[in-house]
């Protein structure tokens, strides 16, 4: 293998779980949310999903631990 590959495959592993505490953006949280990104917006819109923390104009965040929380029950999440 040469470097490149070993970048790109350690980047992979690098979200097969997502911790329960913190915060996370999109990208690494889309692998384990059933929905698009647009979706998942208007689910948060409606307070049936996570709300977004936002950082700045175009940094946002989310809540490891509310994460999880909706997974869990994704039909009964409401946001607090």
């Amino acid at each position: 293998m040469n470097k490149s590959t070993n970048i790109i495959s350690s980047l992979s592993q690098e979200y097969l779980t997502l911790p329960s505490i913190g915060m996370s953006r999109w990208s690494q949280i889309k692998s384990f949310i059933p929905f698009s990104k647009e979706k998942f917006r208007q689910l948060c819109l409606e307070k049936k999903a996570p709300q977004p923390i936002r950082m700045g104009i175009r940094c946002t965040f989310y809540s490891n631990q509310e994460i999880h929380r909706f997974l869990n029950d994704p039909l009964n999440y409401s946001a607090q």
